[in-house]
């Protein structure tokens, strides 16, 4: 509307300059006449015009601009509109009344004499001669059509605003999301630190969430290692404590007279015994080196058709003692990624127990199955099985059960040391009993 008003005082700074041109003076009475047919006339061929005009979205098709002149004393002497204005007093009009007396004359009218002008800008020019203001002229322009625009620029606005507004809480959402991403990652690791799988570092794109990351790491590494020495302490202590009984109370026998042959049981018994917590140290020192892994280190292709086979080869006297059966039905192809220590010395724990636990005369098969992302490996035995008792407890450390018709316990170490270098090669192990007869090992090793 600003910018109206500064258009229209152009418009009636210029009729005024023509209205001026045409100002005649009378020598006789020295009275001046402000003459407006020349302006009259102009109208009159502006109106009679055919327009035609697209502005924006307004279509144009007539002029609505209104001029009408007042002399000195603030009379109407023409008003291209209505003749009938003609005499009328306007002196008292804010555009006519300050104008004459030089100064800015406009005023904003909604209630005019003008119906066809209702609501309008009246911006008036003095009409001056020889430096003096002798009437003015007003420029009248409705407000319909700038009401129109107005509209417009509203709904333009308004439209804008809400597209704004709509980038803007996406903006917050995609900077609410990517502020709180690594959190996410963060809070997920930290919460599953204490989960038995073995959880990777998310990779987190913020370097100080990173650093948070490896300082919740260092301090839950430092807590379960204290956790764990405690454990490990006490499980090794209560391990230990029944070999070293045996081989004290054997001892204090030997100091006494016996049979030779008594004494030879006695030393046997004491050997045995030591052998026994040689075995379970050694088990125990593999198995905490490699739960505080959380990688491989030495990776390479294994075959394992050969891997087995090289074990089968290895554990030879035994089978042959028990007249076992072994059938190596591994596709001879068959490639693993990992680290050869431990996948051999994994499936020779499982081998070992699968002996341990045949009947005479029974058969071990090694098959493989695939399935979705991953390679089967399965060790199947005809033994005694495992008592229902005992299956939710098989992993767990320093648990063990003797094989039929003996009373020889194992370390308990073994099929926890195979969980855990199957797990570090992002694969799972599994144990069940066959329907018939015997048990199921199967390991679960990603496919390449």
């Amino acid at each position: 509307m600003e910018t109206v008003e500064e258009s229209l005082i152009d418009t009636a700074y210029l009729l005024a300059s023509l209205v001026e041109s045409e100002i005649t003076s009378h020598k006789q009475d020295n009275s001046i006449v402000i003459s407006t047919e020349k302006l009259a006339e102009i109208f009159q061929l502006t109106l009679a015009k055919k327009l035609d005009a697209q502005v924006f979205r307004l279509r144009k098709t007539s002029i609505d601009l209104n001029v009408y002149v007042a002399n000195q004393k603030g009379i109407i002497i023409y008003d291209a509109a209505n003749q009938h204005n003609i005499g009328q007093d306007y002196s008292d009009w804010r555009d006519v009344h300050l104008t004459l007396k030089g100064k800015y004359g406009a005023r904003l009218s909604s209630s005019s004499s003008y119906r066809e002008f209702s609501d309008a800008f009246y911006i008036a020019a003095p009409i001056g001669y020889r430096n003096k203001i002798i009437g003015s002229l007003t420029v009248v322009k409705p407000k319909d059509n700038i009401s129109q625009f107005i509209e417009m620029a509203k709904r333009k606005v308004i439209y804008a605003a809400l597209i704004a507004l709509a980038f803007i809480v996406l903006l917050i959402i995609a900077l609410t999301y990517w502020i709180t991403l690594p959190f996410s990652g963060l809070l997920w690791y930290v919460r599953n630190l204490k989960s038995p799988l073995r959880q990777k570092k998310p990779q987190l794109k913020s370097p100080e969430i990173n650093q948070l990351a490896d300082v919740f790491t260092q301090i839950f590494t430092e807590l379960e290692g204290k956790k764990y020495i405690e454990k490990y302490v006490q499980a090794l202590t209560h391990e230990i404590k029944s070999p070293l009984s045996s081989i004290r109370g054997a001892a204090e026998l030997l100091d006494e007279k016996m049979p030779v042959n008594q004494q030879k049981k006695f030393i046997g018994n004491i050997q045995c015994e030591s052998k026994r917590i040689e075995m379970l140290i050694s088990r125990l020192l593999q198995l905490s080196s490699l739960e505080n892994r959380n990688k491989l280190e030495e990776i390479s292709k294994i075959y394992l058709y050969d891997l087995i086979n090289e074990i089968i080869e290895a554990y030879q006297p035994q089978i042959n003692q028990k007249k076992i059966l072994v059938k190596n039905q591994l596709e001879e192809d068959l490639v693993i990624n990992g680290e050869i220590f431990l996948l051999r010395h994994g499936i020779s724990n499982l081998f070992e127990n699968a002996i341990k636990f045949s009947n005479t005369g029974g058969t071990i098969k090694i098959y493989n199955e695939q399935m979705s992302g991953f390679n089967k490996i399965l060790i199947e035995d005809q033994g005694s099985g495992i008592p229902d008792f005992a299956l939710p407890r098989i992993f767990e450390r320093f648990y063990s059960l003797p094989p039929v018709g003996t009373q020889m316990k194992s370390t308990g170490l073994g099929l926890s040391f195979v969980k855990e270098a199957i797990e570090l090669h992002e694969g799972k192990l599994e144990i069940h009993n066959n329907q018939d007869q015997g048990v199921t090992v199967t390991l679960f090793l990603p496919i390449q």
